[in-house]
């Protein structure tokens, strides 16, 4: 049997229908309001995938209202607002400080150090050029420096991913600790960053089985233990990432962009206190504003 004779479409009543043969109940919201949100607003496969934060007895959700769902993607929203904003800002200011290190450093011409970085990263360099050949906004650049890019030129058309890469190339090449550190935990807050930036669900499976890391980075780990949260929660992978960005916004961003990411980061905190009677319950969720509030305590700490 094929998957859409196994799982047809359904209209809008029938996944109604659905949900409550499920459990889930529309008592704080009516059917037709959820109809008319699903139509509008959000679409029913995102909405449901929060659901695996709430208790299942014998198949049966317990206690969870398809207003509670509506409310967590609500919240799972601004939080990844949130993680897109601070990822730019942690980009732009890695580009500051790479162009820094390479303006101070005399053995450096701006140029013989892309062509290394060619020789040695082949796909990043070849996926930057690429992107600046295709892209309306960077074209111009292309057409300028392709032949022979400058590294301030290059950094400005590189992705997250190859920016990572180009910071692990860098930190081996001039031995900075600094930047050494940083690679050693990048790939984590860009794991994080692309799931955000693709609009994929963050608050679902929360400290399952389902998303677990059996060997998570030492490095993280110690900052989690500044941040006062226990080895065992490392073990989840969104908060093994959110540890990565908030350690990243610490180190690169200067006191007046971190201010601003806290005051981002608390609205995140102010949204999951719009209905607290929703999660009174629902321990993963609470446990996750907890840690997540931790995580501002330390980058707000001088």
């Amino acid at each position: 049997m094929s998957k859409s004779e196994n799982k047809p479409k359904m209209q809008y009543m029938s996944l109604i229908e659905y949900s409550k043969n499920k459990g889930i109940k529309f008592q704080e919201i009516s059917e037709l309001d959820a109809i008319n949100y699903m139509a509008t607003k959000n679409y029913y496969f995102k909405l449901t995938s929060y659901r695996t934060n709430f208790k299942q007895i014998d198949g049966q959700y317990q206690n969870l209202d398809f207003a509670h769902l509506i409310d967590l993607a609500n919240i799972d929203a601004t939080l990844r607002r949130f993680i897109i904003t601070t990822s730019l800002n942690l980009e732009h200011a890695l580009k500051v400080l790479l162009i820094n290190y390479i303006t101070q450093d005399k053995d450096e011409d701006g140029y013989q150090i892309i062509q290394d970085f060619k020789s040695e990263r082949p796909k990043p360099y070849t996926q930057t050029i690429t992107y600046m050949s295709f892209n309306h906004y960077s074209v111009d650049f292309y057409n300028k420096h392709h032949a022979e890019p400058a590294v301030w030129v290059f950094i400005e058309s590189m992705t997250f991913g190859a920016l990572g890469q180009f910071v692990d190339f860098y930190s081996k090449r001039n031995n900075t600790k600094k930047l050494s550190k940083i690679s050693r935990i990048m790939q984590y807050a860009k794991n994080l960053r692309n799931a955000a930036a693709h609009s994929n669900p963050i608050l679902i499976n929360l400290f399952t089985d389902r998303e677990l890391i059996h060997h998570p980075n030492s490095m993280l780990v110690s900052t989690a233990a500044i941040m006062n949260i226990d080895r065992s929660y490392m073990s989840d992978i969104k908060i093994h990432d959110l540890v990565a960005l908030f350690e990243l916004t610490k180190i690169l961003n200067s006191p007046e962009t971190i201010n601003h990411e806290v005051v981002q980061a608390k609205r995140v905190l102010d949204r999951f206190d719009k209905h607290p009677e929703y999660y009174r319950d629902i321990l993963p969720v609470q446990q996750f504003r907890v840690l997540f509030a931790k995580m501002i305590d330390f980058i707000e700490q001088k």
